[in-house]
This record gives C-alpha cells, structure tokens and sequence, in this order.
C-alpha cells in the first residue's frame, strides 16, 4: 500500500474486494473505480495492528510509513486507533493476569511507545491478545479484542454523524476522482 492507493482507497473509490497490484498506482483509469463514491463508500475508521513484543524493533522505513499513512488518515477526519497485539509476550504476569493488563507496567510501556511513536492519544491504542495455543474460547481474551472494537464502532458512529450533519449543512459534491489525484 503506498500513500496514493491509500487516498483513493480512503476515499471510497475502490470497490470491496479490490485486487491492489503492488508495482501499480491506481489511478483513474483504473477498472471498477468509483468516480463519485458515496459517504457509505468512503472509509470510517482505520487500526494499525502492531505487534507489541516487536515494537522496538520496528524499523525507521516502517515507522515513516506508518506516519505518512496517519497524516493522510488524520487530514481526512478519519479516526485512527492502533491494535496491539501478542501483549501476552511482553511477561509472563500478563499472559496469566489478562484482567489486569492496563496496570502490567510492561503493557503501559508498549502503549506508551505506540502512542509516542505514532502521535496519537494513548487512549487509542488497545492491548489484545491472540488466540494461539487456546482450544476453547476465553473471556478475558474476547473481553480486550472487544473492548477495542465497542471504541472502534464509537469512534466511527461518531465520523459518520459529523459527515452527515456537516453535508446537510453545506452540501458538496462527493469525493469525485481528478486528474490532480493521481499526481
């Protein structure tokens, strides 16, 4: 994904299920755009899904990336979260203790560094764990991935009710598709 697919798959030109082609941009010319997305077209929420044991290891390439695509994000109106994953790697109290997770001063810590390194407000950032070895499902596993995804549906309720009431108050043409798009 790079920053100008991004701005069209942002904007509700692709369609679902849009097959990108790494070595193309899409552009205008592209087969299936949406030429004049609608507001149920276009995106309503983005999560980065990070890996909370790796964090310190992710590299300076990545980490711009990342931060080109939440400029882009951001610019758009469109809320941001990041979902941590495999917190149970960071100690062994956090794997037995997931009830406690947001007081494990390591889970604090990878927050932190999520947070830091993406410029985003820490309460936008959600520690989950992976099912892996489990057989059966487990509560405080599903309690945290659906903690972040109740913050998720709230946030992007939230962009929806405010790109509604702004088009009814100023109504604009949608997102239409330019030349200057794909510059």
């Amino acid at each position: 994904m790079d920053i100008v697919n991004l701005h069209f798959l942002l904007d509700g030109h692709l369609p679902n299920l849009f097959q990108f082609i790494p070595s193309r941009h899409v552009s205008i010319k592209t087969a299936g755009l949406i030429q004049q997305p609608t507001l149920s077209d276009e995106v309503h929420s983005v999560a980065f899904v990070l890996d909370a044991s790796t964090l310190s290891d992710m590299s300076p390439a990545v980490t711009t990336w990342l931060n080109d695509c939440k400029k882009m994000v951001q610019e758009k109106g469109i809320p941001l979260v990041v979902i941590l994953t495999q917190i149970d790697k960071l100690h062994e109290e956090v794997a037995d203790n997931l009830a406690d997770v947001f007081n494990h001063s390591d889970v604090k810590a990878a927050v932190d560094k999520a947070s830091e390194t993406l410029s985003i407000p820490p309460n936008h950032v959600f520690p989950v764990k992976n099912y892996h070895t489990e057989v059966e499902t487990e509560v405080s596993i599903d309690s945290l991935a659906l903690m972040a995804l109740q913050k998720m549906i709230f946030m992007a309720s939230d962009f929806l009710e405010e790109r509604m009431f702004s088009k009814e108050e100023c109504p604009t043409e949608p997102n239409e598709v330019t030349e200057s798009d794909t510059a």
